[in-house]
């Protein structure tokens, strides 16, 4: 027909070219995206930690689309990581089921202090939050000491990966209620500076 087919088919490779590069990231983005939903590492609803390099994100699950997946963070707002950037990443995976969530809090006591009835103390104090497993119960051991305290660490398990922080602080406030109503009071670390001689 009096075709030149040889720019025609260049035109043809270079447009193809052009269109590849173009949506290579959007062609990657869906490709990951239907990786993620056929593995069903996580659901909507999971609380997930995603981990790339020395960047860490933490969020429930709101939406996983063909290009991105959504989630929630601890103050409502809203983050969106390229389904691209999740296939390379490590995902921990919070959701509630059999396997509890161990979180833990650290006391700081004063030498001299009773150890036992320290224990007794914090352990009481965690009893009547209704968030925190009985079984396994929690714990409270000696974990630590230093020139002016001893660290005692109350390690406690949660079903609710969401609500770590709000468990976290009724078990502080109730760990030091609880502490000082028997006469133990908790310690800070202490510097001593001395003076050189004139």
């Amino acid at each position: 027909f009096g075709i030149q087919l040889g720019p025609l088919l260049a035109t043809s490779a270079a447009f193809s070219i052009i269109l590849g590069l173009a949506l290579q990231d959007t062609l990657g983005n869906l490709f990951a995206g239907i990786s993620l939903q056929l593995d069903k590492s996580f659901e909507i609803g999971d609380w997930i930690e995603v981990v790339q390099g020395l960047q860490k994100t933490v969020g429930q699950v709101k939406e996983v689309t063909w290009r991105a997946t959504t989630l929630v963070g601890w103050t409502d707002e809203t983050i969106v990581i390229p389904n691209r950037t999740m296939a390379n990443s490590h995902i921990y995976n919070f959701q509630s089921g059999d396997v509890p969530i161990i979180r833990s809090q650290m006391f700081r006591l004063p030498y001299g202090t009773d150890l036992t009835l320290a224990q007794e103390c914090l352990k009481a104090s965690v009893r009547d939050i209704p968030e925190i497993r009985t079984l396994p119960e929690p714990i409270a051991l000696v974990s630590d000491n230093h020139d002016s305290w001893i660290g005692m660490k109350l390690s406690y398990y949660i079903d609710n990966y969401g609500a770590q922080y709000t468990i976290g602080h009724q078990v502080l406030a109730r760990g030091l209620a609880y502490l000082k109503s028997n006469g133990i009071e908790v310690t800070h670390t202490t510097l001593r500076v001395i003076e050189p001689p004139k």
